[in-house]
């Protein structure tokens, strides 16, 4: 069978391999609705041309879908530079995250959907005393909205703990959150709380990119510690940084 012909690989995952997901399928409804604009051009031409082949009733259909088409199609243009800056945020995170990576007893991974309580984590990363939960923002986050967004982290840090006490329940895992607006102008290095749903509340740092030195500092100090975080866990989190692909072998 076809399907035979392909073998599972397993790739490392880059940062930002969520939202390139979602650059590929905003593409593919972009041409979708190119295809629907063809229609709505094509359908009435059809129709004054040939109308014993095709009823106005159909004529119709075709402006109907089309305009839906249409609308997609707006949405899509006007949503993916949000995403392409989304992107570049969580690689520009992802690089420094990754000049830490530099130790043995240290572990990354990005864009992490198996253990995030929706959505993915945009990056997990152990040292040798935490293990961090990192959310990127490519943009200042609004006032209203800020507490949501702290919320949101600590209830996958929450989730991050209790992977961890499955994978190492003799061992207390020391889970750290961390908010990076990536592009916010303002020099911002402070920390915030976020509601957990089973401990109440969560002490999460937030950096801007001014900033991004002190989180980067505070890596490197945390890189060459003793170990105390389990070793499971590392070799679990560099687990959760893989993809699943399938190759054509030669």
């Amino acid at each position: 069978m076809i399907a035979d012909a392909f073998l599972k690989q397993r790739l490392r995952g880059a940062a930002g391999w969520f939202v390139r997901g979602w650059l590929v399928k905003q593409a593919i409804l972009i041409a979708v609705g190119l295809g629907m604009v063809i229609g709505l051009v094509f359908g009435p031409m059809f129709f004054w041309l040939l109308p014993q082949w095709i009823g106005f009733g159909w004529t119709i259909v075709v402006w109907g879908t089309t305009a839906v088409g249409l609308v997609i199609a707006i949405f899509v243009k006007w949503n993916i530079e949000n995403l392409r800056k989304g992107l570049d945020a969580e690689m520009l995170v992802g690089q420094t995250i990754e000049r830490a990576m530099t130790a043995e007893n240290c572990a990354v991974a990005h864009s992490v959907k198996e253990i995030a309580e929706g959505g993915d984590i945009d990056h997990i990363i152990a040292t040798p005393k935490a293990v961090w939960v990192i959310e990127t923002k490519y943009k200042k986050v609004r006032k209203d909205r800020f507490p949501k967004v702290l919320d949101g982290i600590a209830t996958n840090m929450d989730a991050v703990r209790q992977w961890a006490v499955k994978l190492a329940p003799d061992k207390e895992t020391r889970v750290r959150g961390c908010l990076v607006l990536a592009f916010e102008p303002a020099l911002v290095a402070k920390c915030r709380w976020g509601k957990n749903p089973s401990d109440g509340e969560e002490k999460i740092n937030v950096y801007s990119r001014p900033s991004l030195a002190e989180f980067d500092k505070e890596v490197r100090e945390e890189v060459r510690k003793p170990q105390s975080l389990d070793e499971r866990i590392k070799e679990e989190i560099w687990k959760l940084g893989e993809i699943e692909t399938e190759t054509c072998p030669d």
